[in-house]
């Protein structure tokens, strides 16, 4: 549930969590779980997995983390993700695609953002936000405190909310904890409301902020955690009409393969062959 949670200390706010400015978080991070719909049976979950520093080459310095990045050579993959303190216990999964390499931005190219190959949200208002503010790999050394964009209007309320706190990455929470904050529930940053907050106060690091329009929100969810593990059932229309989703018809078989993404940003579990799903009349 607790995705880099940020804590107040002597010098400003810190976040909770390793490796954060090259996307591989492995400590404090949310649970998520990943389905893609594949019109071919491709190697490498339908051929959109390239590994290494740099697969692109030259048209662009590399992927953060230096593992590699998801695209296809053309094929439209439809993509779901659920995650845990985004959206995912609001009755939201994201939809997402993967489709040819993009063409990096100025501030993707410079690492100041993250640039993942052709792998994206559908379009639509994006859902969630970071609640601090972006560096490069190179701007930001582990330890140091960052420029926090808002501030709970009541922390204490805040607090009340995410429970207890567990000191052990991955660690339980208390049932019914919330990991994020509405943003109305906030207000922007300023040295006058930042100093009525104690020092050792930690609050979510996740914004939801979306007005849950376009086709990005095509998926529904309800999920729940008990004895050791989520449960999910999610729902879409068959056929949703974007060019970002592959449709569920009869007598068309799409491929599948799953992620679990268990307290980690990026390192997933994989499995090399698919799944074939037919649809019946």
């Amino acid at each position: 549930m607790r995705r880099e949670p940020l804590i107040k200390q002597a010098d400003g706010w810190h976040i909770i969590a390793d490796n954060t400015y090259i996307d591989d978080v492995m400590t404090f991070y949310e649970d998520k779980f990943a389905v893609i719909f594949s019109p071919t049976a491709q190697f490498g979950s339908g051929g959109v997995s390239h590994f290494g520093a740099n697969p692109l080459g030259d048209k662009v310095k590399h992927s953060r983390n230096g593992r590699g990045l998801h695209y296809t050579d053309g094929a439209m993959v439809d993509m779901w993700q659920w995650k845990a303190s985004r959206g995912g216990l609001l009755g939201e999964v994201d939809d997402m695609f993967i489709g040819p390499p993009t063409e990096p931005t100025p501030d993707q190219a410079s690492q100041l953002q993250r640039y993942q190959g052709g792998y994206w949200g559908d379009p639509g208002d994006t859902p969630y936000t970071y609640n601090f503010k972006l560096y490069r790999p190179s701007e930001y050394k582990e330890g140091d405190p960052v420029e926090i964009l808002r501030l709970p209007k009541d922390y204490q309320a805040i607090n009340k909310a995410m429970g207890k706190w567990n000191p052990e990455p991955g660690g339980s929470v208390e049932e019914g904890s919330r990991w994020w904050m509405f943003l109305d529930e906030t207000a922007p940053y300023s040295k006058e409301e930042d100093a009525k907050i104690p020092v050792g106060t930690i609050i979510p690091a996740v914004l939801i902020t979306g007005k849950h329009e376009g086709d990005r929100y095509d998926v529904k969810c309800a999920a729940h955690w008990a004895d050791g593990h989520w449960t999910m059932v999610a729902s879409r229309a068959l056929d949703t009409g974007s060019k970002y989703d592959q449709p569920f018809l009869p007598g068309r078989d799409l491929y599948i393969w799953v992620a679990v993404f268990d307290h980690t940003q990026t390192r997933h579990t994989r499995h090399p062959r698919p799944v074939r799903l037919s649809v019946e009349e």
